[in-house]
């Protein structure tokens, strides 16, 4: 698919009363497919990863 070799990074930054999680992403295309690149990450990548962070918060503070 679009996202094949796509890079993926996961962060946990602790704090003092809260952890904070992240997901980084590295989606490297050839420039001429620049355009195509912000396209998959906006209306493809973003939204999958935003689910995901939200349920990850929702599992947490219920305590699973």
């Amino acid at each position: 698919g679009p996202t094949r070799g796509m890079a993926v990074e996961w962060f946990f930054e602790p704090g003092r009363d809260r952890v904070r999680v992240g997901i980084r992403h590295a989606l490297h295309w050839p420039p001429v497919w620049a355009g195509a690149a912000w396209i998959v990450a906006r209306g493809f990548i973003g939204p999958i990863a935003g689910r995901t962070l939200r349920r990850m918060k929702e599992l947490a503070e219920a305590g699973g």
